[in-house]
């Protein structure tokens, strides 16, 4: 059973401003509350999405810096994609 939402954030916006959002929550088939929700977690998620810690053992980061420093093996696709971007760029 999902956890009833009690928390309330109250914000101050211009009436254009909630103006814009209502009609942006109707468009999207979303109640106002709904709407500002997912936006706001989307938002979130981007601002904390280049400070995720990664926590490796030594042996670990030893062997992800030692295939970083290896050459990259082009595979089949890769090869495929590079001549097909190069054909792009000679037919301009």
């Amino acid at each position: 059973m999902a956890q009833r939402a009690t928390e309330r954030i109250e914000v101050r916006v211009r009436p254009e401003v909630a103006a814009q959002i209502r009609e942006a929550a109707q468009a999207s088939h979303m109640t106002v509350t709904a709407f500002l929700v997912s936006a706001a977690l989307e938002r979130a998620e981007e601002v904390f999405a280049d400070k995720v810690v990664w926590v490796v053992s030594d042996w670990e980061f030893d062997q992800m810096v030692t295939e970083l420093d290896e050459p990259a093996t082009p595979n089949e696709n890769l090869v495929a994609a590079l001549r097909q971007a190069h054909q792009l760029i000679d037919h301009r």
